[in-house]
C-alpha cells in the first residue's frame, strides 16, 4: 500500500513538473515574441526618425532656396 502511494505521489509529482516546463516553455517562446517585437518597433522607430530627419533636412534645403529666390525677386523689382 504504502508503495503504490509513493509511486502514485512519483507519478503525480512528474506530470506536475511536465505541466511546469511546458509552462515555462510557453512563457520562454512569448518572451521571444516579445523581444522581437519590440527590436521591429525599435527598427520602424529608428527609420521614422531618420525618415523625418531627412524631411526635415530637405525643407530647410527649401525654404534656404525660397528665400534666396524671393530676396533675388525683391532685388530685380527694385532695379
Amino acid at each position: 500500500m504504502k508503495v503504490e502511494e509513493i509511486l502514485r505521489s512519483v507519478g503525480g509529482l512528474q506530470r506536475t513538473i511536465e505541466f511546469v516546463r511546458e509552462s515555462f516553455q510557453h512563457v520562454l517562446c512569448a518572451s521571444d515574441h516579445i523581444v522581437r517585437a519590440v527590436r521591429q518597433q525599435s527598427n520602424a522607430s529608428r527609420d521614422m526618425s531618420d525618415r523625418m530627419r531627412t524631411l526635415n533636412s530637405r525643407l530647410d534645403r527649401q525654404l534656404d532656396d525660397l528665400k534666396q529666390l524671393m530676396d533675388h525677386m525683391q532685388l530685380t523689382i527694385k532695379k
